[in-house]
């Protein structure tokens, strides 16, 4: 592999091909390994696969043979967001989102992100607001820092439990209370 998987990866992504070969990878990946093949080996095989069935297209600027001054001369592809892939609805995310009854909520945004860092099959419509969705991106990336800086800081504004609930827990506390009295009277009147 002549690119490194960070080159590869955003020339892909310039290309509008990243999606398309993403998906080839991780097939490949899944053969490799139920192949018996390491972990490890399964994934640097996997993506010298890509990038031999990916090259780049003729005419887009990734040429070794660039220099800095020939690069700026030439304008810049439109970047694709990775959270922005072409099957997706934009039209219903944003009516969904933009739904009264869906209000920011940043704390509620960081622990949804908290709970489905792991979880690669979620889309942009399952998050509860576009700014979870881009939190989630982020924080794929940048987990550490997630961890580090963000988490601890969503934990001490979290919202005290619902009042409803503590008041459903004081009448059952009542309740057991009253239950305990009419017992403690049958038994002291026996």
């Amino acid at each position: 592999m002549n690119e490194s998987k960070i080159e590869l990866t955003e020339r892909l992504r310039r290309e509008g091909r990243w999606s398309e070969a993403s998906l080839f990878k991780d097939a490949e990946l899944r053969k490799l390994r139920s192949g018996g093949m390491t972990k490890a080996n399964a994934g640097e095989e996997a993506w010298r696969r890509m990038a031999a069935k990916f090259p780049a297209l003729a005419n887009t600027g990734d040429t070794d043979d660039e220099t800095p001054d020939t690069m700026a001369a030439k304008p810049l592809p439109p970047q694709r967001s990775r959270s922005m892939e072409p099957d997706i609805d934009i039209d219903a995310l944003l009516d969904r989102i933009g739904d009264a009854r869906q209000p920011a909520d940043l704390v509620r945004d960081v622990l949804w992100v908290y709970g489905a860092l792991e979880n690669r099959r979620l889309k942009p419509t399952d998050a509860p607001s576009l700014g979870a969705w881009s939190l989630l991106v982020w924080a794929r990336q940048y987990r550490n820092r997630f961890f580090e800086q963000v988490l601890p800081k969503a934990m001490l504004n979290k919202p005290p439990e619902d009042e409803e609930n503590q008041r459903q827990e004081k009448k059952s506390i009542a309740e057991i209370r009253a239950i305990l009295a009419k017992f403690k009277e049958g038994h002291n009147a026996s």
